[in-house]
């Protein structure tokens, strides 16, 4: 039986620390830090780079009332924890190496497109609405061209220094 998303205590703390130091409004940091709060966690969630001049994740979160933000950081936080053995129905892969975070709220479905990248790194790029019954090919292939986009600028080694993870 999967987890169960109930406990938003924890979640609650980041979205206290999101709102009141601008961790999410930092558009000027080289990624976008979902948690920072638990640095023994496996895998480290980032989204967004400094190449882009307005990151659709942070956008999304930021325009959300406070219960959805937290809500959103709950599962956030859930996908750092198990990562790839996180499944349905909180999570599941589409194709070509993208996965899709599945929430609902108030009763409307969100996803988050992602994709998992050198041994530890979850790397968020999409938030949208879902009004159709599959996920638009046109945020899929956007998440596969950003990926691939990525993937040639960036090193583990880049990753580890801007996430503390190498020291």
């Amino acid at each position: 039986m999967p987890p169960r998303i109930t406990d938003y205590s924890e979640a609650a703390f980041s979205l206290y620390l999101f709102v009141n130091h601008g961790k999410l409004k930092n558009h000027s940091a080289n990624f976008k830090y979902v948690k920072e709060m638990n640095k023994q966690k496996k895998w480290k969630i980032l989204y967004c780079d400094a190449l882009m001049k307005m990151c659709p994740i942070s956008e999304f979160i930021e325009t959300r009332p406070p219960k959805h933000q937290i809500k959103i950081l709950r599962f956030l936080d859930l996908l750092e924890e198990m990562g790839p053995t996180l499944t349905r129905p909180y999570t599941d892969i589409l194709y070509d190496g993208i996965h899709e975070l599945r929430i609902t709220l108030s009763g409307d479905q969100v996803r988050f497109l992602y994709f998992f990248c050198f041994k530890n790194y979850i790397i968020f790029y999409q938030a949208f609405w879902k009004n159709t019954d599959r996920v638009p090919e046109k945020y899929i292939d956007q998440t596969i061209r950003y990926r691939n986009e990525f993937l040639l600028r960036t090193d583990q080694k880049q990753l580890e220094t801007i996430t503390g993870a190498g020291v």
